[in-house]
């Protein structure tokens, strides 16, 4: 296929990002995140969403089960875990 035709899709495809579990100095990083690239943001997961931001510190490396995390990865979207 032609890389550049998929580059193209791909960046066609709206971000659409929540987030769960995160600290206030996170959400502030976030939040400048989301404005500095013009990224949609949601309390919820719906429709449009494609990423999931989340973070716990009970067990290092392993992401807590929120029901955000369970309806993301029902819904096969892209979950990162902050460390």
């Amino acid at each position: 296929s032609d890389s550049h035709a998929d580059d193209y899709i791909l960046a066609q495809k709206s971000i659409s990002i929540t987030a769960t579990r995160l600290t206030d100095e996170q959400m502030d990083h976030l939040d400048q995140f989301l404005q500095r690239f013009n990224i949609h943001y949601s309390d919820e997961i719906d429709e449009q969403t494609t990423h999931l931001i989340t973070y716990d510190t009970t067990i290092p490396f392993v992401c807590a089960l929120s029901s955000k995390v369970v309806h993301a990865l029902a819904r096969h979207l892209t979950v990162l875990l902050i460390c």
